[in-house]
């Protein structure tokens, strides 16, 4: 066997590992959409008592991860964002200051990038959210500071909402630093942002090749409007 067709045996070779590995995250990804609506998953606020219940309006909200990292040598902004997001936020107007917020929740299945190969490696080995017990993302709010004694129509208010955030099988406690837009006394709407090592829940970058020095960081962020039921 000359050298001329042991070349062309290896080059073989190597195409037919790669397009199993490539057939085999794009089985494991599955097709990225949600196994059922957010509103039917997302959890009610316990306990309102007189305050104003407020439920998260997924077609108006998204929440969002970004990161930066090496593209094929170019620096590059990578942001994934997925509009299943719920949950409810109950505003008590005599008293902000015992406002509560229930679980928020965010399908991870359904986050998606500008990149399909990427969106597929999400899914099936950094999020694993192809698998059904880790489809859901969750941020359960243990304490709110710097609610204001008293609130006005169309004012903006900004404050700290402590909880912990549940990814795959971690859980860690995270700090939102939340901006609330008091709309009208039947919605809301706002934005609250965080910023995460993504190693504390387990989270790792595959390596593959023309990717390289992803940030350790991630920037999340949830813009959402919230409405009193109709």
């Amino acid at each position: 066997m000359n050298i001329r067709n042991i070349i062309i045996g290896l080059v073989v070779l190597a195409l037919v590992i790669i397009g199993g590995a490539v057939a085999f995250l794009s089985f494991s990804a599955g097709d990225g959409e949600a196994s059922q609506d957010i509103a039917d998953v997302a959890q009610t606020v316990d306990d309102a008592g007189t305050a104003t219940v407020m439920t998260i309006v997924s077609d108006e909200s998204e929440a969002s991860f970004t990161l930066e990292e090496d593209l094929r040598g170019t620096r590059t902004t990578v942001v994934g964002v997925t509009d299943q997001v719920g949950g409810e936020i109950a505003i008590n107007f005599d008293n902000p200051t015992a406002s509560t917020i229930g679980t928020i929740t965010i399908n991870a299945r359904t986050i998606a990038t500008d990149n399909d190969f990427r969106n597929q490696a999400l899914r099936s080995q950094i999020l694993r959210s192809a698998r059904d017990e880790y489809e859901f993302i969750t941020f359960e709010p243990t304490s709110i500071t710097g609610l204001p004694d008293s609130i006005t129509i169309g004012e903006t208010y900004t404050f700290d909402i402590i909880g912990n955030l549940t990814i795959i099988d971690t859980t860690e406690e995270v700090i939102f630093t939340t901006d609330v837009t008091i709309v009208s006394e039947t919605e809301i709407s706002g934005s609250a942002s965080s910023s995460v090592i993504y190693a504390d829940w387990g989270i790792n970058i595959p390596n593959v090749p023309g990717v390289a020095n992803v940030e350790t960081d991630a920037d999340l962020v949830i813009n959402f409007v919230a409405r009193t039921a109709e």
